[in-house]
C-alpha cells in the first residue's frame, strides 16, 4: 500500500498542463512549480498548485518569463501574482482600449493637493500621499479612474520598517498599484484576479522577477502499480521423524 500512494504521489508530481500562450507552449507540473515558480521560501500546496495552473492557462500567462509567480511565506496562504506588464498587454489586446494614464498624488508645501503624472517628486519639499491612474476606452464619455493611499498599501517589515523597493521607490510603486486596479475596474472580464505584487502586503522584501528557463525533460511515464503485490513464497521445512524399527518376537 505504501508503495502505490508513493507511485501515485509521483504521477501527480509529474502530471503534465500544455498550453499556448502566444508563439510559446508553456507546459506546468507541481514538480516544476515548486523548483522554479514559488518565492518567499514556503511551501505550496497541491490545492494552491492547482488554482495557479488553473488561472495561468485561463488569462494566457507564461509564468517562465514571470507574467505570473506564486508567493509563499511559511504558512501563510500562497498569493498569486502578476507583471503590471501582462495586465496593461492583456487590456491593450482589447479593441476598445484608448490608452491610459497614471502618476502620484502629492501634498505641497502650501497644503494643496497636487495629481502629478509619473512618480517624479522631490522628497524634502513634497509629500507623497497616494497614487492614481485613468483608463480610457473608446465606447466611454469618461475614463476609469482609480485613487490609492500610500499608507494603506506600503509593504513593512516584521520590524514596522519599509521595505527596500518601497522605501527607494515609493512613487513608482504606489503608481503601479493605482494603474492595476483601474486597469481591472475597466476590464474585469480579462483582468478579474490578477493583482500586482505591490498590492500584496504579505510580502516583506521584493521577489526575484527575472524570467526563469523552462525544463527540457518534462515528464516521465509513471511505473504500473500492480493490482496485486505478490507474496514472498516460503518453502516449508521438512519434518524429521525417527524411523519405527519392529522388534522381531521370541517364541
Amino acid at each position: 500500500m505504501q508503495v502505490q500512494n508513493n507511485l501515485a504521489n509521483r504521477n501527480q508530481e509529474e502530471q503534465v498542463t500544455k498550453f499556448m500562450v502566444g508563439d510559446d507552449e508553456v507546459k506546468l507540473s507541481a514538480s516544476i512549480i515548486r523548483k522554479n515558480l514559488v518565492s518567499g521560501g514556503g511551501n505550496v500546496t497541491n490545492q494552491e498548485i492547482v488554482y495557479f495552473i488553473h488561472l495561468c492557462r485561463a488569462m494566457g500567462l507564461n509564468p517562465f518569463i514571470k507574467d505570473a509567480y506564486l508567493i509563499k511565506y511559511g504558512d501563510q496562504p500562497a498569493q498569486t501574482v502578476t507583471s503590471i506588464a501582462a495586465i496593461q498587454k492583456r487590456a491593450e489586446q482589447s479593441q476598445d482600449f484608448d490608452g491610459y494614464q497614471a502618476g502620484i498624488i502629492l501634498v505641497k508645501e502650501d497644503g494643496n493637493i497636487e495629481y502629478r503624472p509619473g512618480s517624479f517628486h522631490l522628497k524634502e519639499r513634497e509629500k507623497l500621499v497616494g497614487g492614481w491612474a485613468d483608463v480610457y476606452k473608446k465606447n466611454r464619455s469618461h475614463p476609469y479612474r482609480a485613487c490609492v493611499s500610500f499608507d494603506e498599501y506600503v509593504q513593512r517589515k516584521k520590524n514596522g520598517e519599509v521595505n527596500s523597493m518601497w522605501g527607494t521607490k515609493p512613487g513608482t510603486m504606489i503608481r503601479k498599484v493605482a494603474l492595476s486596479q483601474a486597469l481591472r475596474d475597466a476590464y474585469p472580464d480579462k483582468l478579474s484576479g490578477l493583482y500586482v505584487q505591490e498590492e500584496m502586503n504579505a510580502a516583506e522584501e521584493p521577489v526575484n522577477v527575472m524570467p526563469v528557463q523552462q525544463p527540457e525533460e518534462m515528464y516521465q511515464e509513471p511505473q504500473q502499480i500492480p493490482e496485486q503485490m505478490p507474496q514472498q513464497f516460503v518453502q516449508p521445512e521438512e519434518t524429521y521423524s525417527e524411523p519405527v524399527i519392529e522388534r522381531p518376537s521370541f517364541v
